[in-house]
């Protein structure tokens, strides 16, 4: 199963899809709460496993 790893920021944050061969996929710079944002993570299977690095604010992707 690909894999997705965020790095939080205030404004931006970085998206990576890394699929089952442990490749990447994609790596976006996008506007948090976008709806480039959102559209990558609705294009994603059900139940992809998401990993986030924030030290604050991030309860928001969560609840996206």
């Amino acid at each position: 199963m690909p894999v997705v790893g965020v790095d939080l920021h205030g404004r931006r944050s970085q998206v990576a899809l890394v699929g089952d061969d442990g490749f990447e996929v994609w790596n976006r710079r996008v506007p948090n709460g976008s709806p480039v944002m959102l559209g990558l993570f609705e294009s994603l299977p059900a139940g992809t496993p998401v990993a986030l690095e924030a030290t604050y604010g991030w309860s928001w992707l969560v609840d996206l």
